[in-house]
């Protein structure tokens, strides 16, 4: 990993005034191991859980997150990139998914994306992105998003951006019941393997053996 910026954070912008608990980290750290747990109200909350680390060769990120919501014009939000260059080509694994949760009516928004870029010339790898909750047309108040994808191809010779974001928020409470999400962002990467040489050798044995059959 060369750059990062992670953050949790809540913001209350009701009554036209605008409070906000953050916290953040722009220090790249080998191992990286932490919470960040912010909140304005015990029901107005952010918990993002990182454990990220990498060496020469291959790297693994993890994060789960519990976001909670309690009333309108209120906000919870994960938000984060990190860049990791490479010589070699690589394989990579991503996964992740939210669950959430809030009353009918309450025209809750809840979204979720995550984006692999290639900088060298800004080739979006792979993106995963849903948005749910009655405050989007025609979606339901609560559900479910997961996305699970192996053996991305990541060519070296570049820098690598992967972006993720959450958030959850409403307009309108009239049960009064919070909102909450849950989920998960995961990640890692390993160099694509070499050709076995048994196989290499098998190869023109088995080519040779197909030509004697047609004979």
């Amino acid at each position: 990993m060369t750059d990062w910026q992670l953050s949790s954070s809540v913001v209350d912008s009701s009554n036209g005034g605008f409070v906000r608990d953050i916290r953040s980290n722009m220090t790249v750290q080998n191992p990286f191991t932490e919470s960040f747990d912010v909140s304005l109200s015990p029901v107005h909350s952010a918990l993002s859980n990182f454990d990220i680390s990498w060496n020469t060769d291959a790297g693994i990120f993890l994060l789960d997150f519990l976001n909670s919501v309690p009333l309108e014009d209120r906000l919870a939000a994960l938000n984060g990139d990190l860049t990791f260059e490479t010589e070699q080509d690589l394989l990579l694994d991503v996964a992740g998914g939210i669950s959430y949760q809030s009353a009918a009516g309450e025209e809750a928004n809840f979204r979720l994306e995550f984006a692999v870029i290639r900088l060298i010339d800004n080739t979006l790898v792979y993106n995963a992105f849903h948005v749910g909750g009655d405050g989007f047309l025609f979606q339901p108040p609560s559900g479910s998003f997961a996305f699970d994808e192996d053996n991305l191809l990541l060519p070296g010779g570049s820098a690598y951006e992967v972006r993720f974001s959450t958030s959850n928020m409403a307009s309108n409470f009239p049960n009064g019941t919070p909102n909450t999400t849950d989920g998960f962002f995961e990640f890692s990467y390993r160099p694509v393997p070499e050709p076995h040489p048994v196989g290499i050798l098998l190869v023109p044995a088995a080519t040779a053996a197909i030509r004697r059959r047609r004979r």
